[in-house]
């Protein structure tokens, strides 16, 4: 599944939902900033959950910090 590594791509945590049943897929996700799934439903209903530590952001964002030089260049290309 895709959540996780868009998690880890945007660098946030991600709560994706879905319908489950007979016409639908499942598999709701939870996913942290490093792309981990945190919790995860099989393709019947279920409640999930998830401990997520927003403390661990700031980490997470410095040690996958692929996006610092759109940042920058994004920034440079807007002078305020």
């Amino acid at each position: 599944m895709v959540v996780p590594t868009r998690a880890l791509e945007s660098q946030l945590f991600i709560a994706y939902a879905n319908h489950a049943g007979p016409h639908f897929a499942g598999l709701s996700t939870v996913a942290d900033p490093y792309g981990r799934r945190l919790a995860a439903a099989g393709d019947d209903a279920a409640l999930i959950f998830a401990d997520v530590a927003v403390s661990t952001l700031p980490q997470a964002r410095l040690d996958t910090d692929y996006l610092s030089p759109f940042v920058h260049s994004a920034a440079s290309a807007h002078p305020q």
